[in-house]
């Protein structure tokens, strides 16, 4: 039913079927030469592990492997920052980053931040929602894993991919700076992931 009519943006949405998946794979291997048989096993077990540290080469949510680690450490870091240095500004983010900052009790801040307006997403479309007078800061961070150089970074792709299924793709500094007039003035990077802080150009050394 997901299949036909669409919605399966995660993978866990998928866990009420995958008991009966993995009982499907059991009964298959059961047909096979015992050695074939603990081969293919250990090969899976292997590639499961493998699977926690490497990223494949498509956009995937960060909760699939250990990418989740470096993004909460992003969030963590970049959420000391903003208590230290912006506890006064009016700050606009997303979900779960806007989450971060408005309840201590996630325990990333220990007193809300002032968060202005939650977005929607880190879309150009969802930035265009967004009033520069009424926002101080913008904070955004890479919301899919990078596909730059690989086939999903190819032109024509990327306006199928939005055109069709409008994934959750960043706007670049340059959309965010013709649209709202921010410029980028913060950046922490780890495990290919990113979170980046954006200010007015006119004031764009008040962080720095």
């Amino acid at each position: 039913m997901v299949t036909l009519f669409g919605g399966a943006v995660l993978d866990r949405y998928m866990l009420p079927v995958l008991p009966i998946l993995y009982a499907a794979f059991a009964m298959a291997a059961s047909a096979w030469p015992r050695n074939l048989r603990l081969g293919v096993q250990g090969a899976m077990v292997a590639l499961f592990i493998v699977g926690w540290f490497w990223n494949p080469p498509v956009p995937f949510p960060w909760e699939n492997n250990l990418a989740m680690v470096d993004f909460v450490r992003l969030q963590q870091s970049a959420a000391e920052y903003l208590e230290d240095h912006a506890a006064s500004q009016r700050i606009a983010t997303a979900w779960p980053f806007y989450d971060v900052l408005a309840k201590p009790e996630f325990g990333y801040v220990h007193r809300p931040l002032p968060v202005a307006k939650q977005l929607t997403g880190v879309r150009l479309a969802d930035l265009k929602e967004l009033n520069p007078k009424d926002v101080d800061v913008l904070v955004l961070y890479s919301a899919v894993w990078s596909v730059k150089g690989r086939v999903l970074d190819i032109r024509p792709i990327q306006w199928l991919l939005r055109a069709f299924l409008d994934p959750n793709i960043n706007a670049t500094p340059e959309e965010i700076r013709a649209t709202l007039g921010f410029v980028p003035v913060l950046r922490w990077t780890r495990g290919g992931q990113w979170i980046e802080v954006y200010l007015p150009e006119r004031r764009a050394h008040f962080l720095q």
